[in-house]
């Protein structure tokens, strides 16, 4: 393992690092995706759940858009931000990198910049970025943040419009970023839709040769190892490099806490 902590150490060191945050990264403190929309279709009156964007799409469609965004910032926004529970933010903030992405709408992230009095600047629209400094680090929200409900990528809708405008400039953003740096998915889920398409994206856009990127699983799958090897994708299976670990919540955290001492290690 200290070899790829090593790895990823020098490419952050040489700010040719691009993380981008998944769903697990706040797994510790926040409800997963299936809780989530459980409890949509419980107040929908529905028994069973055959699609998880189909019960989301639902949800809009019964209630609006301001009402589903008023539901999730009640599930996905924290007052404080826990240093224990948010270990992985934290070192993801500490990284020293430019721009960091996530597909999250929590505001964890935002909690601890705010916390530690970093400059940073959330990127929603693309005003944002022509505003930004160049002191700021950049928090890409890639699929919207609560506060502005016509920003939010999470229905069956939103997810065809968004992935199907090749000139959206996240995208394009995105492709930029990857022309000279290297991408590292953190927390991400082979059940994230989202995850294919960008791939295919990237692929198209280098002409099938990337650069190299990398995937800090949260959950190892067969089918996210097999999506990782068709894009030439390095696969970290916490679980793997952290065999002593009690679940893979454990496994993804204690990871990262290795990364960091590892990195002080190598400063002293």
């Amino acid at each position: 393992m200290s070899q790829i902590i090593d790895t990823l150490g020098e490419l952050a060191a040489k700010q040719k690092l691009v993380p981008f945050m998944g769903a697990g990264c706040s797994a510790s403190m926040l409800p997963d995706w299936d809780s989530l929309v459980s409890e949509m279709a419980e107040q929908l009156g529905l028994t069973s759940i055959t699609n998880h964007f189909e019960i989301a799409q639902k949800y809009v469609d019964t209630f609006g858009r301001d009402k589903f965004c008023e539901f999730l910032k009640s599930k996905l926004e924290i007052s404080e931000f826990d240093d224990e529970k948010g270990y992985v933010h934290l070192t993801i903030m500490n990284m020293g990198v430019p721009v960091i992405y996530t597909t999250n709408q929590d505001n964890v992230m935002e909690k601890a910049f705010e916390k530690y009095g970093r400059k940073y600047r959330t990127i929603i629209h693309l005003k944002d970025f022509a505003e930004a400094k160049l002191s700021e680090q950049l928090y890409i929200k890639f699929h919207g943040d609560l506060n502005y409900p016509e920003s939010i990528v999470f229905t069956q809708e939103d997810y065809q419009k968004r992935m199907s405008d090749p000139e959206n400039a996240f995208n394009i953003r995105l492709r930029a970023d990857l022309l000279a740096k290297n991408l590292l998915f953190v927390g991400y889920s082979f059940r994230d839709i989202n995850i294919q398409q960008m791939f295919a994206e990237l692929q198209k856009a280098f002409y099938g040769e990337l650069p190299t990127s990398y995937m800090i699983a949260y959950r190892y799958s067969n089918e996210l190892q097999s999506l990782c090897d068709q894009y030439g994708i390095t696969l970290i299976d916490p679980m793997k490099e952290c065999p002593e670990a009690k679940n893979h919540i454990e496994a993804f955290e204690t990871f990262f806490k290795m990364y960091v001492r590892r990195n002080k290690e190598q400063k002293i």
